[in-house]
């Protein structure tokens, strides 16, 4: 699964999300580019909402968070809380969509790197990172943080899809992006989650442990698994 690397940034895509489509109230402004500035303002409050749902999502169970705590930590009124988000379910699902956003590529060019160091690296960056969002990760993770939420999963899906397509753009995986490979890369997903809740919530692996186990598997994946399945699966079109 994807996580955000560090804060977050309002998303601009025009997706139906009511955070998002909700008009712009008219606010008097001076100089150039009023409209700029007033979005700006809207954005820099969104941000300030979305940080204290991060925040207070993370130290407590989902129910056991009030809309009133929530506005308080963000300095904003519940009404414009809810101008903002609407309900606080809609305000822990930005968060979420927030959490699982990419962070940007790795600064260096893997393709230069042994194979092996290419996957430790991008193995322990994605640790690192999980490591610094730890206590937002296991509170989307947690089992029944806000019960069956069907929006709720198609987020987290999303997050994954994209962070599988991100692994074959940086790996050299066999069979790119077919659905054969897609389904090894997410099964290899399965099980840095459960790997990651074994080091962070039961502490029953160490971090190091976790990294051996993700590095290895990997490897495995790349170098004997995929590229295994992609011949079959070239063998059967034939």
């Amino acid at each position: 699964m994807s996580v955000a690397a560090e804060g977050y940034r309002p998303r601009s895509d025009g997706s139906s999300s009511s955070s998002w489509s909700r008009p712009l109230r008219s606010v008097p402004v001076q100089g150039a580019n009023p409209s700029r500035r007033v979005r700006l303002q809207v954005d820099e409050r969104q941000s300030q909402i979305i940080a204290a749902g991060h925040r207070l999502f993370s130290q407590r169970p989902y129910s056991e968070v009030s809309t009133t705590e929530l506005a308080e930590a963000a300095g904003v009124t519940r009404a414009n809380l809810h101008y903002h988000f609407g309900t606080k379910r809609q305000l822990f699902l930005e968060v979420v969509r927030s959490f699982t956003q990419l962070p940007p590529p790795p600064p260096q060019d893997l393709e230069t790197l042994p194979l092996r160091d290419a996957i430790d690296a991008t193995v322990d960056r994605w640790l690192e990172i999980v490591w610094r969002t730890r206590d937002t990760y296991l509170a989307i993770f947690r089992a029944g943080t806000i019960g069956s939420d069907p929006e709720l999963e198609e987020i987290l899906e999303r997050g994954r899809e994209a962070w599988a397509v991100r692994l074959t753009e940086i790996l050299p995986v066999a069979g790119g992006s077919a659905p054969a490979t897609r389904a090894l890369i997410r099964a290899y997903q399965a099980l840095a989650e459960d790997a990651v809740d074994e080091w962070l919530r039961r502490g029953r692996l160490t971090r190091a442990e976790v990294r051996l186990l993700l590095d290895e598997t990997l490897a495995t994946l790349i170098e004997r698994i995929a590229p295994a399945v992609a011949e079959g699966a070239a063998g059967a079109g034939k």
